[in-house]
């Protein structure tokens, strides 16, 4: 392992590296913003899950199902309106705590940039895996997502 990145403890029984210019604080306002968009997701709160996102042209969002196919969304106005839709179709409120887990977290910090790896397992069904990918920008002090790639395990 290079001289610039260790193992440090993400959350109780999961570790994950850390490289160049990373602090603790850093790391737990990513986790954070991350929880906080998707508590607002589950709540079908829109306006709560967009201010976790960065709002431009260059924003992303992209899925592969294997029931779905896969979809690109380019830039946060693209983003909106299917997310908007969803909840509109999908109106039922969850908690966290119902509907996921998190596991094998990974979270790589460079500055005002970083990129977060997860396993979300949904709970309710119990086999419901979904692996993550989410590039982070900072934004006037806060992290925000730039960048979702979200893969459906068969």
């Amino acid at each position: 392992m290079p001289p610039y990145v260790s193992r440090v403890m993400l959350q109780p029984g999961v570790t994950g590296d850390l490289g160049m210019g990373e602090s603790e604080a850093d790391k737990a306002a990513i986790l954070a913003a991350i929880r906080g968009e998707t508590e607002a997701w589950l709540q079908r709160d829109f306006e709560a899950m967009a201010s976790h996102w960065v709002q431009s042209p260059q924003t992303r969002r992209m899925e592969a199902f294997a029931s779905l196919g896969i979809r690109v969304d380019q830039g946060w106005d693209a983003i909106a309106t299917r997310l908007k839709k969803i909840v509109e179709r999908f109106p039922e409120k969850q908690t966290f705590e119902q509907r996921v887990s998190w596991e094998n977290i990974n979270v790589i910090v460079a500055v005002d940039m970083a990129w977060v790896t997860y396993d979300q397992i949904g709970t309710d069904t119990g086999d419901d895996l979904k692996r993550l990918l989410k590039i982070m920008h900072r934004v006037d002090g806060v992290w925000k997502i730039a960048c979702l790639v979200m893969m459906e395990s068969t």
